[in-house]
């Protein structure tokens, strides 16, 4: 849907929101039927390009105008629509050199909006078009690459691809300053920096969690009342209606074994993973659907927390049988204990046997929070007792990138909350992790029961005596042979 921008008394804007998905069976007049209605507002009937061109002149009075389209990609995916409109963006360029009306011309997409101008044809031969002709999208491309280097970067000439960067943590701070200011409130700085973090400082994400903050009509919004909405409203959100978010959802719906194979093997990761050439294909269409980075040194990481939040709560439900009839919770009083150990035995016994053969020592604590969540989501949709399991929620300490490993949440109380380790050994390394970690989560989250879970495997040697509960923190030794079939876990101490 078009809606038109006075940006000043001479100047106007056209934006077109790009949602439509043409159709296979579109002709150019149905195709200029539909972006006269767009751009112009009107119901006169349109079959040309130069007709809307002139029309929208005519509306205008000889104002000088702009077209912006966004999700500009579902216009070059259908071979008219795209043959017409780049037609049409020629032909008014040329028009307007004379008649100067129209300013320019931005269309917003995706990454894979560069596949425009790639050619199998190393050395492309120009192909002459006729003049006033209507060129076809091979002939635009042909003429591109025969250009000088200056212009290789679009079909009209005067153009360039832009590559949205990703913001720093100074232009997000500019950013909340101005939307402060809009909405006459105060976000502090530490909400600040953790939606920068959260989201990685990607702009769409940035601003749906800003319109999501700015919806609650809070004068001042504390690190509290912002992890509350991170958890339900803004997640619910974006997953609704972020673009971005819902091709990522699409993606995933589309996507073979191997890939989700490759991303299970990111979320993983402690940080990131070695982006080798083998899997060049994969890691573009994951960069393409916004799921992956490319950093320094050859590496690839996943693009924010909100996206590992995201892909667990996605892709994980169906991603390998589970091992045995999902056993049904007691109806009656939520027991986070009984939850956990159901969902130890759910966990895929392969993937820990996997990780102890390539890499000869335990699976990280990555590891184990993939596998229980995936467990614990299907023992919360699939009981009696209905919850919702949440990843990677975050620390009350300003600034902190440290993260509750999973919590469990039913009916808006926190009622279980799980810090994972892995091989911890040491007397002193099990009370810190309760002092320092686990206890912070358990107060800044009003955490009913708050679990230390510890997996070791069979063999490592643990200190005498180690405590079953630190303050108000449960702690639990889960041991385990390599191939996570013989599994042990210690009883709660009351």
């Amino acid at each position: 849907m078009a809606k038109l921008e006075h940006l000043n008394d001479s100047v106007v804007c056209f934006y077109d929101a790009g949602d439509i998905v043409w159709p296979p069976s579109l002709t150019a007049a149905t195709f200029w039927e539909a972006m006269g209605r767009n751009l112009t507002g009107d119901d006169l009937k349109s079959h040309t390009g130069a007709e809307i061109a002139e029309r929208i002149r005519t509306k205008m009075a000889n104002k000088r105008w702009y077209l912006v389209i966004d999700e500009l990609g579902n216009l070059l995916a259908n071979d008219v629509a795209r043959t017409e409109f780049l037609g049409f963006l020629k032909g008014i360029t040329t028009y307007s050199q004379k008649n100067v009306f129209f300013g320019g011309f931005l269309g917003a997409g995706t990454h894979s909006l560069q596949n425009l101008l790639r050619t199998p044809d190393p050395t492309p031969t120009p192909t002459p078009v006729t003049q006033g002709s209507t060129p076809t999208p091979v002939e635009l491309v042909k003429q591109l690459h025969a250009l000088p280097n200056i212009f290789k970067r679009s079909p009209f000439y005067h153009a360039e691809f832009i590559a949205m960067e990703l913001l720093s943590l100074e232009q997000a701070g500019h950013y909340f300053g101005s939307v402060m200011k809009e909405f006459n409130m105060e976000i502090s700085p530490d909400v600040q920096f953790d939606v920068y973090q959260f989201t990685g400082g990607n702009v769409g994400l940035l601003s749906a969690c800003a319109f999501v903050i700015t919806k609650q009509q809070f004068k001042t919004i504390t690190m509290q009342e912002w992890e509350q909405l991170k958890l339900v409203d803004v997640f619910d959100f974006l997953r609704l209606c972020n673009r971005m978010v819902i091709r990522v959802i699409q993606f995933l719906k589309s996507i073979d074994a191997g890939i989700r194979q490759y991303i299970s093997m990111l979320l993983q990761a402690d940080d990131s993973v070695s982006a080798d050439s083998e899997d060049s294909e994969t890691i573009d269409l994951l960069q393409e659907a916004g799921i992956a980075q490319r950093r320094a040194g050859g590496r690839l990481a996943l693009s924010s927390p909100y996206m590992k939040m995201l892909l667990l709560s996605l892709l994980f439900d169906d991603i390998h049988p589970v091992q045995q009839v999902l056993p049904t919770l007691p109806s009656g009083a939520l027991d986070p204990y009984g939850i956990l150990t159901l969902a130890i035995r759910l966990i895929d016994a392969s993937v820990i046997s996997s990780a102890f053969t390539a890499n000869r020592e335990s699976p990280s604590e990555s590891v184990f929070q993939v596998e229980l969540y995936t467990a614990l989501r299907k023992l919360g949709k699939g009981g009696d007792v209905k919850f919702k399991t949440f990843a990677e929620v975050k620390k009350s300490d300003s600034g902190s990138e440290q993260r509750l490993d999973l919590m469990l949440r039913s009916d808006d109380i926190n009622f279980g909350g799980f810090e994972l380790k892995v091989n911890k050994l040491k007397r002193k390394e099990i009370i810190d992790a309760a002092k320092n970690q686990a206890e912070n989560y358990r107060v800044y989250h009003d955490i009913r029961a708050m679990f230390l879970v510890n997996f070791v495997p069979e063999g490592h040697r643990m200190d005498k005596g180690l405590p079953a509960k630190i303050g108000d923190v449960n702690i639990i030794y889960v041991t385990h042979d390599h191939a996570f079939r013989n599994v042990r876990i210690s009883e709660l101490t009351c």
